[in-house]
């Protein structure tokens, strides 16, 4: 889909539902059971539902937006006009002709179209079925790569046995299978893949603060928010031939004649680039950094990361897009 918190995350197809493709997904679940055995973490990066779903775990409209932001606008739009107070003839016409062409159908992660119950094709949405709608919309979306993630699971458990995998909450399982976030080894081959633009030099003291802080003062799990901050993901590459773009450190026009520790970070995802401050003290980048990636992270469908710009610790500032 290309749009959400976790639209860099990798979910199943659908359709690849013939017996060689289903083995392959057994196969997927047995090295996953290796990798928590071994304790050989696997590149894997997958969306809370798909590890939810692994477990057992319930799954809610949240889960879903998180790969495709769409879906709840969609289910939101329709509850919306559910409301049975507004119900009228005006309302219900109004509603009809906006449904127009619309049937109990929906394109799948994949881009298949699929049928939400048998005969959907010809059962258009009405004011009448409009609950019933939303109900198989939730049961399809929440279930939709059921068969996929069914075959993982089998072939997690011919590894793990299943009483030791309900021991695990979906985050424990995500961290067993793929570890967490990005490593302090991982800033060296960041480092290498950044180039510096607006003035920036790989030698200015706030450049070697901002590596100092991803080496020394994260964590990995911060780390990785760093990377999902600037990138809209929360792995790198493993080698640098893989990286399609260079980060870029670029600079913060609006703290040019300002006290830049009074700013927060500017984060471009869709050009991986990061307009950073001159910041004069190392705990202020720190903070000002952890409050722009921890507070800034919903994704925008055209790739923009909602940003913070201003943050003065005297009095409170809006913060912009």
């Amino acid at each position: 889909i290309g749009m959400g918190e976790n639209r860099e995350g990798w979910v199943p197809r659908r359709s690849a539902s013939n017996p060689l493709e289903l083995n392959l997904f057994q196969f997927l679940g047995k090295m996953m059971g290796l990798a928590i055995r071994s304790k050989n973490v696997m590149s894997l990066n997958f969306p809370p539902i798909l590890w939810k779903r692994l477990i057992g775990s319930p799954v809610g409209d949240s889960d879903v937006a998180a790969i495709d932001s769409l879906f709840l606008s969609q289910v939101k739009s329709l509850e919306n006009q559910c409301d049975d107070s507004k119900e009228d003839s005006a309302v219900r016409s109004s509603f009809s002709s906006k449904m127009r062409g619309q049937f109990f159908v929906v394109q799948a992660c994949d881009g298949t179209e699929c049928e939400l119950l048998p005969g959907g094709k010809r059962q258009q949405l009405k004011w009448g079925n409009r609950r019933r709608y939303l109900r198989y919309l939730r049961k399809f979306r929440y279930s939709e790569f059921e068969v996929q993630i069914s075959k993982m699971r089998q072939g997690l458990l011919a590894v793990v046995p299943g009483q030791y995998l309900s021991l695990f909450t979906w985050q424990e399982l995500s961290v067993q299978v793929a570890g967490r976030g990005m490593s302090s080894k991982d800033v060296d081959l960041l480092q290498k893949m950044t180039r510096y633009s607006g003035g920036h030099s790989k030698n200015d003291p706030h450049i070697q603060m901002m590596w100092k802080m991803l080496r020394t003062r994260f964590n990995d799990e911060q780390r990785g928010m760093f990377l999902n901050f600037v990138w809209g993901r929360s792995r790198l590459p493993l080698t640098e031939s893989e990286f399609e773009q260079k980060f870029v450190i670029q600079s913060h026009d609006k703290s040019s004649n300002a006290d830049p520790d009074n700013w927060l970070p500017i984060a471009h995802t869709c050009s991986f680039g990061l307009e950073l401050p001159r910041y004069t003290n190392y705990d202020t980048m720190c903070d000002k950094i952890i409050t722009a990636m921890s507070y800034c992270h919903s994704i925008d469908g055209d790739g923009t990361m909602r940003t913070g710009i201003a943050v003065h610790d005297d009095e409170d500032e809006d913060i912009e897009d």
